[in-house]
């Protein structure tokens, strides 16, 4: 008897969310210039959001 299909599914989510939380990084990154170019915050806003983004984004993809 093998391993039942919901640690499979387990497997598929977990890999989808560290996919995920690092996009949320890689956001974090070019937040501030894509923030930039719409013009309606700060820079210095736009360059903490892009740190909170960047800073949860590596903290929640690391196993």
């Amino acid at each position: 008897m093998g391993k039942p299909q919901v640690c499979t599914w387990f497997a598929v989510y977990c890999v989808l969310m560290a996919l995920m939380y690092l996009f949320v990084a890689a956001l974090g990154t070019f937040y501030p210039m894509l923030a930039q170019m719409a013009g309606k915050t700060s820079e210095t806003e736009n360059q903490i959001a892009g740190m909170i983004y960047s800073i949860f984004g590596i903290i929640f993809f690391i196993p």
